[in-house]
């Protein structure tokens, strides 16, 4: 199945179709930054093929760097993301190999005492350290692993330092008409002109439409699974004696 093709659309092409289309070319400045911001929430807030990575690594230490290639690690891609293949070169079985990701307040008190040399089970993303911690620590052995996971195209969301710096750059996002419109509208709420209410309705309608096609079937999971330690068996009251009266 070919891949998604990329947008043919540069930055400053963008930028500037939408701004003649609004009549208003001078607030070049502020057009770059909505249309960084435009492409910083698209990114964040909806889960795109085209935003799906996998990275290898080598884990000898509690710690591994997070990717950043091809972008900024933002999260898992699911559950199983996380895998070790081989551990001191010996393959792994697959349902063996998953390493479980926690957020860093439980993996703290979940990782009590500072075992060493086993193969990793759990880990977690310090985000601000840029890095991951796993649990055990498998220092002394190599463990090769794989983690997919979704980033985040950091040239795409930084703001220009100049006017036209970013003017020749592509953004990873290919679907660059929604990317006119949606900044053509932004820009009309800026100017505050009447036209943008019903330009606005456009650029839902044509997101509507980018989001029904852009997820090749399966590429989702249907269905998400609810955390066991959180959601028990719901309670059902045994209202039978009711109905027999």
């Amino acid at each position: 199945m070919p891949s998604l093709p990329p947008g043919r659309l540069t930055f400053g092409q963008i930028r500037n179709f939408a701004l003649r289309k609004a009549g208003n070319r001078a607030v070049i400045d502020d057009a770059n930054i909505w249309l960084t911001q435009l492409l910083f929430e698209l990114y964040v807030e909806w889960e795109w093929p085209f935003l799906m990575a996998v990275s290898s690594m080598q884990l000898t230490g509690p710690t591994f760097p997070l990717p950043t290639s091809p972008g900024e690690f933002l999260q898992s891609q699911d559950d199983n993301a996380f895998n070790v293949v081989t551990f001191d070169g010996q393959p792994i079985n697959p349902p063996q190999s998953v390493v479980s990701e926690t957020d860093p307040a439980t993996f703290a008190t979940t990782v009590v005492q500072q075992a060493s040399g086993g193969m990793p089970r759990l880990w977690t993303a310090d985000r601000s350290a840029g890095i991951g911690r796993v649990f055990p620590d498998p220092t002394g052995h190599v463990a090769a692993a794989t983690l997919r996971f979704k980033f985040l195209p950091i040239a795409d969301t930084t703001p220009p330092t100049t006017p036209t710096a970013k003017d020749a750059l592509v953004p990873v996002f290919p679907y660059h008409l929604f990317l006119i419109q949606a900044l053509y509208v932004i820009a009309l709420e800026y100017e505050q002109d009447p036209r943008a209410s019903d330009e606005r309705q456009k650029v839902v309608q044509q997101f509507a439409a980018i989001r029904g096609t852009a997820m090749p079937l399966r590429s989702q999971p249907g269905v998400v699974p609810l955390d066991p330690e959180v959601f028990g068996t719901p309670f059902t009251e045994d209202l039978s004696s009711e109905r027999g009266q």
